[in-house]
């Protein structure tokens, strides 16, 4: 069976090559740029007008794969040919149009509109994409990104790379996207911490990355790539402390070797306890210049410092800038873009490709209040991304706990998330009232017996809750009707009597006699219940 399948699977790229140089002869003269991919998104060939607009010649791209993200990882050939791909569904829905655009050697930028056409024959064909691209760049507006004729995975991966791009030219700050007032407030703290070079404390809550912007921050400010010495402040202790800090001293460049920064970083500056406190303040007057301090905590130290929960010296000296980190819920203009990065840093790994998330999905992503902040945001797009099928997340593709969650506020009325305990609670015995006065033909004593009250209490609760509910005619002569032998319905009974029409006395029924469910038990207003 091996045999016959590398058989086949060299059939099948034979005949592959043979369309390839059929299509190359007659696209070679083709002013636009066109290439060609294969179903594994390996660029098979590329014309000479797409060697001119790339710069690349084509013995260097062509052999190179296409993932559909827009990271900026990689060498020159990988960025490009990331920036080539199409939108995955294209393998399921067949033709159409979408936003390419890399970032060249020389730092400018480029993205034009391509077509791309599914040439696959038969199943036993392999399938190649013929991907024709317009002739001229489109300028780098993020208004110009919008069109209805696109994708709209594809218009959020364009904007995304549009902005990766541009942080990433200044401190590598790629991947703090988001258009948000919060989000841009960030990138600025954080750029003011890259370029003054002192000493920075992130403070944010957990799972928002502090560690991930802290060591963002170590990587901008190296000019030749140092070390990271990273200590736990949670579980250090003097001994540890001083072997981490001898550490540092050991990783910094001899005289004589190209400067390089090496940082100290510390996680839960919170947590450390008041001895290494003191000890930590006094290695830190012999560090040099050449040692980046970074720091990360749940609080501002400054703050706890004016508290009398942490040393004020060493909170000054560590917090000199305090990069604060916007909760995910004040973010929610921005889970578009960090859902569509989170889901493409998954397919820079070369695994199956992701479009994007449907409207809805995301919709729902962006009202969700994130109590896990980016963290759980990262574990809902690998799951959501695991349980998918196709090239696009849809709201079934999402975690229980998440649609859980969207079905509890699509029933929940706007009205009952503003109430209070007391309005709520009226509000539930008029709907009961009203409903046990309709069932019993506004007969009250009838009402009061379904709900389980006496029917002083419901006349009560009537007046209370401003209830108008005029009785029927006979309501205060007949409470209940019960069938019982000797009953005013019992025609032999005591009460029996020649004329029907004559008045019969008040029956107070036993309350055994019922065998109807109350609606709702009367609650007693003077006191607690548990």
């Amino acid at each position: 069976m091996s045999r016959f399948h590398g058989w086949h699977e060299f059939s099948r790229m034979s005949r592959a090559r043979s369309n390839i140089q059929f299509l190359s002869q007659s696209l070679a003269k083709s002013p636009q740029p066109v290439y060609l991919l294969d179903d594994r998104r390996i660029l098979q060939y590329c014309n000479p007008a797409f060697s001119e607009w790339t710069g690349l010649d084509a013995g260097l791209i062509q052999g190179a794969r296409c993932d559909y993200h827009s990271g900026l990882d990689g060498n020159e050939v990988m960025r490009i040919a990331a920036g080539l791909c199409p939108p995955p569904e294209v393998f399921e829905v067949g033709a159409l149009s979408g936003w390419i655009g890399f970032r060249r050697a020389d730092g400018s930028s480029t993205r034009r509109l391509a077509h791309f056409v599914p040439l696959s024959g038969t199943a036993d064909d392999a399938s190649l994409l013929l991907a024709i691209v317009a002739p001229h760049d489109m300028e780098l507006k993020s208004d110009s990104v919008a069109s209805p004729v696109l994708p709209a995975t594809n218009q959020l991966h364009a904007r995304l790379r549009e902005l990766r791009h541009a942080l990433g030219a200044q401190y590598r700050l790629d991947h703090l996207v988001g258009d948000s007032p919060a989000a841009q407030r960030l990138r600025a703290q954080v750029s003011a911490a890259v370029q003054t070079g002192v000493p920075v404390t992130i403070c944010g809550p957990v799972g928002a990355g502090r560690e991930h912007v802290a060591r963002t921050i170590h990587v901008a400010r190296a000019t030749s790539h140092g070390g990271i010495i990273p200590i736990d402040c949670g579980i250090v202790d003097g001994a540890s402390l001083d072997a981490a800090l001898e550490a540092l001293q050991r990783s910094l460049p001899d005289a004589g070797q190209p400067p390089a920064v090496v940082s100290l970083l510390l996680l839960d500056l919170e947590r450390l306890n008041s001895e290494c406190q003191l000890q930590l303040l006094r290695r830190l007057a012999t560090v040099g210049p050449e040692v980046s301090l970074l720091a990360t905590a749940g609080r501002s130290p400054l703050e706890m410092a004016r508290r009398g929960e942490f040393h004020l010296a060493l909170a000054s000296a560590l917090a000199v800038i305090e990069v604060e980190l916007p909760r995910l819920v004040d973010r929610q203009d921005d889970i578009r873009l960090l859902t569509q990065l989170l889901l493409e840093q998954q397919n820079s790994r070369g695994q199956r490709q992701m479009s994007g998330f449907v409207p809805e999905a995301l919709s729902l992503l962006a009202a969700y209040p994130w109590p896990g902040e980016l963290d759980e945001l990262s574990q809902v797009v690998n799951e959501s991304v695991a349980n998918c099928a196709g090239s696009m997340v849809g709201v079934g593709d999402l975690p229980a706990s998440i649609r859980a969650w969207g079905q509890a506020q699509h029933r929940m009325r706007p009205v009952a998330r503003r109430m209070v305990y007391d309005d709520a609670v009226a509000e539930l015995q008029r709907e009961l009232i009203a409903a046990a006065l309709a069932r019993s033909r506004n007969n009250r004593a009838k009402a009061a017996k379904l709900l389980g009250l006496s029917r002083a209490r419901l006349l009560r609760l009537i007046e209370q809750l401003g209830l108008d509910a005029p009785p029927l005619e006979g309501d205060p002569v007949i409470d209940v009707e019960v069938d019982s032998p000797g009953s005013p319905r019992d025609p032999h009974g005591p009460y029996a009597t020649a004329d029907p029409t004559l008045s019969r006395p008040k029956i107070d029924a036993p309350a055994a006699a019922s065998e109807s469910r109350p609606l709702f038990w009367e609650v007693d207003d003077g006191g607690e219940h548990g």
